[in-house]
């Protein structure tokens, strides 16, 4: 990937606010961006190309992001997704969060899950040999509508304990409310890293 050059354009230019507060949320996000460059960072919305060709470059540091995020085995359309992508003051990629809608409303998380249609467009055709997925948490079955899933964070070692993924994750959760009028926004997170922090922390 090119190094991209550090845009002049505030952050807010480049989004769309279909639903929620507008004034609140313009705010909230021009408070993230601000954040954000506060800490060398400066933030741009990219597609799923864009993340899959970063994650590639940063192998080194960033394991394969999951199916959810690539267009041709997640099977997600272009307006369903999004990528913020971080990039420092040499234009360098450092920083990544990425959403996806799923339109749900006549199934659930649980069932996405268990069919592994939340990791791919045709589970048929891009299952690994014998793959399948556990759901024992309840709440899933709760879980429909228009659902958001975020992940693929990652962050440049050189950007670690900076406080940016709170700020990303954040930022990623208000703007998918923002533009798909999400009822419910999901995520994954390991249970080493879930027991490694206090879970007040994943909020």
């Amino acid at each position: 990937m090119q190094p991209q050059p550090l845009s002049s354009v505030n952050l807010l230019s480049n989004l769309e606010f279909d639903h929620g507060d507008g004034g609140l949320l313009r705010a909230f996000i021009a408070n993230a961006e601000q954040q954000a460059l506060a800490r060398g960072v400066s933030l741009t919305v990219a597609g799923f190309d864009t993340l899959k060709r970063l994650n590639e470059e940063n192998r080194k540091t960033w394991a394969p992001v999951l199916s959810i995020f690539d267009q041709e085995r997640g099977g997600v359309a272009p307006e369903d997704g999004l990528a913020f992508i971080g990039y420092d003051s040499s234009g360098r990629g450092v920083t990544s969060i990425a959403a996806r809608l799923f339109h749900w409303s006549d199934t659930t998380f649980e069932e996405g899950a268990r069919s592994l249609k939340l990791f791919y467009g045709e589970p048929d055709r891009w299952k690994a040999a014998g793959e399948t997925c556990a759901v024992t948490a309840r709440a899933t079955r709760l879980v429909s509508g228009r659902v958001v899933f975020v992940g693929a964070g990652w962050f440049h070692p050189e950007f670690r304990g900076l406080g940016l993924s709170g700020i990303l994750s954040r930022l990623a959760r208000a703007y998918a409310y923002a533009r798909w009028r999400s009822d419910f926004t999901t995520g994954f997170v390991t249970e080493a890293l879930f027991k490694a922090r206090n879970s007040s922390n994943w909020n």
